[in-house]
């Protein structure tokens, strides 16, 4: 049994010893044509072949690596093609003018310079445009217009303007007056009535199609005025505070009831509800209260004012003035809810629902506590503008 001790292969088995020399000759010939191959320069003339043979056959690697080697002498070599397609792997040669641009010497010339950059730099952007003078800037400006506040929040500014006169002492007194044990005062139900006024307007003018709003209120503050105007026989005052009440607010046509709460005869405890029929030329007072009293005629002289703030409707004769009066006491009532009983057939009104129609007395007063508060802290705030949102999408893009 032989053992390996040389590298010759001297001491190999025979079979061993044939294949190791096939394998040499068979890389002496690749060598060969490896070596015909890269006898070839880029013009087509022949190099030294002595020269890449002494290079392969040096002893600076292996067989593996001057094979490597070759190869890659072979690629360098290789002339480049002018057809290629980028299909294949073939490196070729690229001439450096033609992948960078000339850079011009520091030393050129002025115009040189020039006339290099005015070549290779791109079109200027085109000047700014004349700015308008001040009479077409103005023409401009006046073309947009801003968003139209809607109905109800017309009727929430105007609340808001309310707010911005009453002190806060005022805001105090009537917070005050919506707790247990107190009646509710004009301030709070003049807060309470607006609020539901507005709610109710906007229900009308959504709806799908929009639905006609026929009924206009008036509240606490505003009816005394009235009345008091009216009873001093300045009916023009009166006919402008009840149209204050519907065509600032964009209202269209005339209403055809009007729905007012009050007092009645000034009195703390006693309040009614008027309600105006302006259709029929018909007076209905709602009373509560569980004491009688003298009714208050003062509304009988509101007609007056009533037909000159809107004109073209029926309005009764000075010889046919009459007054409905319908009493709806309630046992169980306490005279300190009257203010509130009364709101709730206000509300009842407005809401086109029978005038006795049950109300929980008591969540009815924690809302008109709820709006006094509320009220009270945007005055507090400092935020008494309505937030006007746009209603077109004309509105919201302004004018194009």
């Amino acid at each position: 049994m032989g053992s390996l001790h040389h590298h010759d292969g001297s001491h190999l088995p025979p079979d061993s010893r044939r294949g190791y020399d096939e394998e040499a000759d068979t890389i002496g010939v690749g060598l060969n044509a490896l070596d015909e191959a890269a006898a070839l320069t880029q013009d087509g003339t022949g190099v030294r072949n002595g020269a890449l043979r002494d290079f392969m056959r040096s002893d600076q690697g292996s067989l593996g690596d001057q094979v490597y080697e070759q190869e890659l002498w072979k690629l360098r070599t290789k002339p480049p093609r002018t057809d290629a397609t980028h299909q294949t792997w073939d490196l070729t040669h690229a001439d450096p003018a033609e992948v960078m641009p000339e850079i011009p010497d520091s030393d050129m010339g002025h115009g040189q310079n020039r006339d290099y950059y005015d070549d290779h730099r791109g079109a200027s952007p085109p000047p700014p445009g004349v700015p308008p003078k001040d009479g077409e800037l103005a023409v401009t400006q006046s073309q947009w217009h801003p968003p139209v506040p809607a109905p109800w929040q017309k009727i929430h500014q105007r609340l808001l303007d309310w707010a911005m006169v009453w002190p806060m002492s005022e805001f105090d007194k009537a917070l005050n007056s919506t707790t247990r044990g107190h009646q509710v005062d004009e301030i709070a139900l003049s807060i309470w009535t607006t609020q539901t006024y507005k709610r109710y307007v906007r229900m009308k003018l959504t709806e799908n199609p929009p639905a006609v709003v026929d009924k206009m209120f008036v509240p606490p503050i505003v009816a005394d005025a009235i009345s008091s105007a009216v009873f001093s026989g300045r009916h023009s005052e009166a006919s402008a505070m009840l149209r204050d009440l519907w065509a600032p607010f964009g209202l269209e046509g005339n209403p055809r009831l009007i729905i007012v709460l009050s007092k009645n005869r000034r009195r703390e405890n006693h309040w009614v509800v008027h309600r105006f029929d302006l259709t029929e030329s018909t007076l209905s007072t709602y009373d509560t209260s569980i004491e009688k009293g003298v009714p208050d005629s003062r509304p009988l002289g509101w007609w007056f004012a009533i037909g000159a703030a809107f004109p073209g409707g029926p309005a009764p004769k000075s010889g046919h003035l009459y007054q409905n009066h319908v009493r709806m006491p309630r046992p169980l009532q306490y005279i300190i809810d009257n203010s509130v009983a009364a709101a709730a057939i206000w509300r009842n009104l407005l809401m086109s629902a029978k005038a006795e129609r049950a109300i929980d007395l008591e969540r009815l007063r924690d809302l008109v506590n709820m709006e006094v508060r509320n009220l009270r802290q945007r005055k507090e705030m400092g935020k008494l503008t309505a937030h006007i949102i746009p209603q077109t999408w004309e509105q919201i893009t302004g004018p194009l």
